[in-house]
């Protein structure tokens, strides 16, 4: 479990993140998003130990964040960097030499040679190489910044397929920070949304579903209704609603929305209210 408790971390003037609140299950899979710079790595390398937490609190598996704990964790950075001047066998072998255990998983076909440099990968390449690298050493939480955009389609489907194992077979606990979340809509279970450093949302992503409804009506909604994001189109008024149980109001066409879309709105709304 990762527990998280009033983690604010500032850099200079920018607050970073601001009184987080947080706890992490086992075995759950989850979308963390939110605009650009709302946070999300920040949080992604908080919890990884590698950024001073104090004020504020990270424990994970009941112990504070340090070097005890990065050895349970897999950490796959945006920046894909590290390595570049050694060979893919080469990397394997230093990470062999700390992990007895360690064993590349089975990238369903996709053979990463041994002699050849990480400087001559593809991004998409590093990034299945960097997930392989941290499986191998079976780690309790895999945390992904935001790298699937650069996977071609087959690649994907090998790097979600390799993260569904991991789950089911060692109930590895998956944060996948993403702008794409119709990448991994199949794979999180949960949506956790930052904005300006704070916790904005945290639902379950089957009852965000059920909760966020697009409206189109030929007026602009009443001011009583819970609206997160609206626009205007060819005359007609598009609004979004969150949350709402129950029927949708009356003399409107109102249509429930698939993750990504869910998303696209509420960053929308973010930069609306600005």
């Amino acid at each position: 479990m990762i527990s998280i408790k009033d983690l604010t971390i500032s850099f200079g003037r920018v607050h970073a993140l601001r009184h987080l609140d947080l706890s992490l299950n086992p075995g759950e899979c989850i979308l963390l998003a939110g605009a650009n710079g709302a946070g999300k790595t920040t949080l992604l390398r908080s919890i990884m130990g590698v950024l001073r937490t104090h004020p504020g609190t990270v424990f994970v598996a009941g112990k504070s964040v340090g070097p005890h704990t990065r050895r349970r964790c897999a950490y796959i950075p945006a920046s894909l960097s590290g390595y570049d001047s050694m060979k893919i066998g080469e990397c394997m072998k230093l990470h062999a030499a700390s992990y007895p255990e360690f064993q590349l998983p089975d990238l369903k076909g996709v053979r990463l040679t041994p002699g050849r440099k990480l400087s001559t990968l593809s991004r998409g390449e590093r990034a299945l190489f960097f997930l392989g690298m941290g499986l191998a050493t079976s780690p309790d939480y895999v945390l992904i910044d935001d790298v699937l955009h650069y996977l071609d389609p087959h690649l994907r489907e090998v790097f979600l397929d390799a993260l569904l194992r991991a789950v089911e077979e060692r109930s590895t606990t998956v944060i996948i920070a993403s702008q794409s979340p119709i990448e991994v809509e199949g794979l999180v279970e949960r949506v956790i949304m930052i904005r300006d450093g704070q916790l904005t949302l945290d639902r379950k992503v089957e009852d965000l579903k059920q909760e966020f409804l697009r409206i189109y009506s030929d007026s602009p909604p009443g001011p009583d209704l819970p609206v997160v994001y609206q626009r205007r189109w060819s005359g007609i008024h598009e609004w979004y609603l969150y949350p709402w149980t129950g029927p949708p109001p009356p003399g409107v066409r109102a249509e429930h929305l698939a993750l990504s879309d869910i998303l696209k709105a509420l960053i929308g709304g973010h930069y609306a209210s600005q």
